[in-house]
């Protein structure tokens, strides 16, 4: 792994707000956008969940319709279609013997099984929206690791060597790029777009030349992420470890790029790699690269560790069946009530129509809806790519975490870190020598003469104290 002489390193540009890559631009958030107001909850339909519900809201209110028009046609004692027909006992008695035997029953199994499933799916969603928090934090952790370990070491290179060395400025530019290209490995795995599987549009690793890859053949994050070099060492990592293989590679990579600029005859930092201030850098940096690796992890360790099928087949069972047995209930107990309230003589049968799919609508709609939503929760970061535009857009996108506006402020964060120090006002800016002891300094040399002279008051103050 050599940043010196060689292949042609990638060029590196600066951030241009939010980075067009792979043909999309992400968002400036990585969740959408929208305002907390009734008007505008109102008038949206993507990112809302009756767009993921309505055929199956459309299809109980569907049963409701057919079974109302069968009960409605249905003949009773007299011979006539219940909506004809009189009776003098003008109770529910008037009714199809059928109706009160097989629903009443329904009715009461209905009751039951709605109190149980609202206890578990309420259970359930909430599982699932903390899956779902874990994950966005998760992701912000990793992005945090990265911008911790670009400002730490920013914050210390020699800027003044910078201008002038080429093989600084190039550790600096693949120091940057290595920590780029492990944040986007870490996400090749979790969004659908940049998934790799039998249906992906974009390859990360192709044959043993990278024909095809998108590490070789397009700019991801404004810059080419790896050389034909490194992208062969990463092919042999995956085969060796996995898909964890790659990532942890360039993990390596860091480590070993940073001791090389610290052991260098001529150190890369402003200090020696002797100087106690170089020690607690090296902790803090190696720190800060175990934390990052255990970020990276625990991404997809939780993405191996989905919802149970046996939790995820009852809880569908569960709501699918109470909203196929609430449009008997609804007609049965609406019509129930009517009777009793007016007498089956005076009842406009077809009156209570309109307003019993509607409660059949709103019932299917709240519990299909919350089921939808847990589902949703559980892949936070999209399911599947879009089918209009399946190399861009993850299908409905608004439920979804962006990661590639996550990967976008990333980029952004460590370029930053890694370039801050050239703009620094001169007061901030380290002197382009090393500081050294008086003992170093010339001793006809003014300045040093003050120096030593301070020192010594220094010390007859402090044994006098």
């Amino acid at each position: 792994m050599d940043t010196g002489a060689g292949a042609a390193k990638p060029e590196r540009v600066p951030p241009s707000g939010f980075q067009k890559w792979l043909g999309f631009k992400p968002p400036a958030k990585p969740v959408a956008d929208y305002k907390i107001t009734r008007k505008s909850l109102y008038g949206r339909w993507h990112g809302t969940v009756l767009s993921q519900v309505y055929q199956s809201v459309i299809f109980f209110d569907f049963i409701c319709l057919i079974f109302f028009v069968i009960y409605a046609t249905a003949k009773g004692d007299s011979g006539e279609m219940m909506m004809w027909s009189e009776c003098d006992d003008d109770e529910t008695k008037c009714r199809p013997e059928w109706f009160d035997e097989h629903l009443s029953s329904i009715a009461h199994v209905a009751k039951d099984l709605t109190s149980l499933s609202t206890f578990v799916l309420t259970f359930y969603l909430g599982y699932s929206y903390a899956r779902y928090v874990d994950y966005y934090w998760a992701c912000r952790a990793v992005q945090g690791r990265i911008n911790d370990i670009a400002l730490i070491i920013g914050a210390n290179i020699n800027f003044h060597k910078l201008e002038n060395d080429p093989d600084l400025a190039d550790w600096a530019d693949t120091l940057e790029r290595y920590l780029n290209l492990v944040h986007f490995l870490c996400h090749i795995s979790t969004s659908p777009v940049l998934t790799q599987g039998p249906n992906c549009k974009h390859k990360v690793f192709t044959d043993a030349k990278g024909a095809g890859s998108i590490l070789l053949e397009e700019e991801i994050l404004g810059m080419q992420l790896c050389t034909d070099e490194e992208y062969g060492a990463l092919l042999r990592a995956k085969t060796i470890g996995g898909p964890n293989g790659p990532g942890n590679t360039v993990l390596v990579w860091i480590t070993m790029l940073y001791d090389k600029g610290v052991n260098m005859d001529r150190s890369y930092f402003r200090d020696n790699s002797d100087a106690s201030r170089m020690t607690a850098l090296n902790m803090n940096f190696q720190e800060k690269i175990e934390a990052l690796r255990g970020a990276i992890a625990h991404i997809g360790f939780e993405l191996q560790l989905p919802v149970p099928l046996a939790y995820a087949h009852m809880m569908q069972f569960f709501v699918d069946t109470i909203c196929c047995l609430y449009p008997f209930v609804a007609v049965y107990e609406i019509n129930t009530i009517i009777i009793e309230s007016t007498g089956f003589t005076m009842m406009d049968l077809w009156a209570s129509l309109p307003l019993t799919l509607l409660g059949v609508f709103f019932f299917s709609f709240f519990y299909q809806g919350l089921l939808a939503l847990s589902k949703t929760f559980t892949a936070p970061a999209g399911r599947r790519v879009d089918p209009k535009n399946p190399l861009t857009d993850v299908q409905d996108k608004e439920f979804y975490i962006e990661v590639r506006t996550i990967l976008n402020q990333t980029k952004s964060g460590t370029y930053m870190f890694f370039n801050t120090g050239k703009m620094a006002p001169k007061i901030l800016r380290p002197n382009s020598v090393k500081v050294r002891g008086t003992s170093d300094v010339g001793a006809a040399n003014p300045a040093a003469e003050k120096a030593d002279e301070v020192v010594e008051a220094e010390e007859a103050k402090t044994a006098a104290e």
